[in-house]
C-alpha cells in the first residue's frame, strides 16, 4: 500500500520459523517489509564491542547492559541510519513475534497526517495504560494521545525522520537500550 510508511521487521537471522510467521501475518495485512537482520550483541567479539558500546556512559547514564540489550539497540540504530541515509520519511518498526489488530493498516496510513515528518516523534503502537486525552486525535477507532508515565517497548513503533536522525546521532556508540523513550524525550531527542 503506496500510502504506508516503510514497515521494518528486526529479525534474528537464525529465528527463520518467526521470520516465516511473520511474513505470514504481513501478507494478511498486505504489507510489504523492509527486513533488518537484528545485531545479536553476544556474538560480538570483545575487541569489536568497544568500537559500538560506550561502556563508560552506559555505567553513568542508564547502568549495566547485557549483550543482548547491546545488540537491540545497535540494531535499532541500524534503522534510524537507514531511514537518515535512504531519506525515509516514516517508518513502522516491529519485532518479529507481534501481533497486529485488524484495522493495523488503517491507523498506520492515517499516522503520516497527524504527525509532521519534520517534527522529531515516536509513536508507541502497543497498549499504553495511562495518557493524556485532552490533546487526543480520532484514528479510526483508536486514539493518538501523548503518553502518562513510563513509555517502553521496542515491540511495535512509529518514527519520524527528524526522530530518527536525533536518534542516530545520540545513540551510537551504544550507551543505553533501545526503548528508553522518557530518556530520549527528556534529552529532547523526541516526542512521544
Amino acid at each position: 500500500m503506496s500510502s504506508q510508511p516503510t514497515c521494518f521487521v528486526v529479525n534474528l537471522a537464525r529465528a527463520t520459523q518467526r521470520r516465516e510467521a511473520m511474513q505470514s501475518l504481513l501478507a494478511q495485512h498486505q504489507l510489504t517489509a523492509t527486513w533488518l537482520n537484528a545485531v545479536d550483541g553476544r556474538l560480538i567479539p570483545e575487541a569489536e564491542l568497544a568500537q559500538h558500546f560506550d561502556c563508560d556512559r552506559a555505567a553513568l547514564e542508564y547502568g549495566p547492559m547485557v549483550r543482548g540489550e547491546i545488540g537491540t539497540s545497535l540494531s535499532h540504530v541500524n534503522i534510524y541510519r537507514q531511514m537518515v541515509e535512504q531519506r525515509i520519511q516514516y517508518a513502522v518498526v516491529l519485532e518479529d513475534d507481534v501481533e497486529l489488530a485488524p484495522d493495523f493498516c488503517q491507523v498506520l496510513s492515517q499516522l503520516p497526517e497527524a504527525v509532521a515528518w519534520s517534527e522529531p516523534a515516536m509513536v508507541q503502537l502497543t497498549y499504553v495504560e495511562r495518557a493524556y486525552t485532552n490533546s487526543a486525535q480520532t484514528l479510526g477507532e483508536r486514539r493518538l494521545m501523548r503518553p502518562h508515565g513510563g513509555v517502553w517497548l521496542t515491540s511495535g513503533y512509529f518514527i519520524t525522520l527528524a526522530a530518527a536522525q536525533n536518534l542516530l546521532h545520540a545513540l551510537y556508540p551504544v550507551w543505553t537500550v533501545a526503548d528508553h523513550w522518557r530518556n530520549f524525550e527528556a534529552k529532547g531527542l523526541l516526542t512521544l
